[in-house]
């Protein structure tokens, strides 16, 4: 090889090099935005969630007698360890001194979050109004979601969303606060990857894991309480069919669920996402989102948040669109 040719040889070499590195940093930024503007949607629809009318009454938040329907936070109490009941309970008893000054502060709070995230174009307030999201993500996280149910008398895992939807929301302020050398480097998305991973892999564990799973009655329960929520019929209808089938199929229904969550989970810490891995993520997220958590169940009236589904599902996308790439 001549001189010449090598020289050019070595400016083509570069010059791809250059292109895929380019290519990566395009792509990289669009998952970073991604990430920024779901979190912003999610944060507003939690806010305009609180803006339901029962969200001003009793309902939400008063401690009724043994004899008399819970309210949400009541029913969130009851199912926890005594100190974190306790404190639910304080948190109930303080927003009761003024339910509706409280409750509009919320709604400003969380519109006021998600508009800032999606209309910053500081670095520098961006960064505040993240660390404005983690603050409140976690008082949410204690008095509204009970730790997410980790700690719960009621089953904790994949039925009850744990870890909570507000604590992804967390994780996801912290990601979008992190320098942006660690997402150009793929650190972000393979911690997304295999974060899911070990999400996926524990629900797996857990649910295979409680003998009361592999019952008729208690896994029939779990998705019948759902289909009995106010929603329209076609909503109901599906989740409501397929609790019955589980009341004579439990076993069959359970050892799915474990098998699908347990097989993204391996494949989310063996090797980086494909197409067929996303598409079966999506798609058992999205059945997930309906048949479990009755879309946030956002037509009951008391639903703080869409539920963990969503923001499961922006984390797989981003993810995946972030991925490393084979240069050809």
């Amino acid at each position: 090889m001549s001189t010449n040719e090598a020289r050019q040889l070595r400016v083509a070499v570069g010059t791809s090099a250059r292109r895929h590195l380019e290519e990566m940093d395009r792509t990289v930024a669009r998952g970073h935005r991604l990430l920024r503007l779901g979190l912003s949607l999610l944060w507003i629809i939690a806010g305009l969630l609180q803006m339901e009318p029962d969200m001003f009454t009793t309902d939400f938040y008063k401690f009724y007698p043994s004899n008399i329907m819970p309210s949400y936070l009541q029913q969130l109490a009851s199912d926890q360890p005594s100190w974190l009941g306790a404190v639910i309970h304080w948190g109930s008893v303080a927003w009761g001194h003024a339910p509706v000054m409280f409750n509009w502060f919320v709604i400003a709070l969380q519109c006021g979050i998600g508009l800032s995230l999606g209309l910053a174009r500081s670095r520098r307030f961006t960064r505040a109004v993240l660390i404005l999201s983690i603050g409140w993500s976690c008082v949410v996280w204690v008095f509204g979601e009970g730790l997410g149910n980790v700690v719960s008398s009621d089953n904790p895992g994949y039925l009850s969303a744990t870890p909570g939807a507000v604590f992804l929301y967390l994780v996801a302020a912290v990601l979008l606060l992190l320098p942006y050398g660690y997402w150009t480097s793929g650190q972000v998305s393979r911690w997304i990857r295999r974060g899911l991973g070990v999400v996926w892999l524990a629900w797996a564990v857990v649910q295979a894991a409680i003998p009361s799973y592999w019952s008729g009655t208690t896994l029939m329960s779990a998705y019948a309480n759902a289909g009995a929520l106010s929603q329209p019929t076609w909503m109901s209808q599906p989740i409501i069919s397929y609790s019955l089938w589980l009341e004579q199929h439990a076993v069959a229904g359970n050892l799915i669920l474990c098998v699908i969550m347990a097989g993204l989970g391996i494949a989310s810490l063996s090797f980086e996402w494909n197409r067929f891995v996303l598409a079966i993520s999506l798609l058992f997220l999205f059945w997930t989102w309906w048949f479990v958590e009755d879309f946030g169940a956002v037509f009951s009236g008391l639903t703080t948040d869409l539920n963990i589904a969503p923001i499961l599902g922006l984390m797989v996308v981003c993810g995946y669109l972030m991925r490393p790439t084979r240069r050809e």
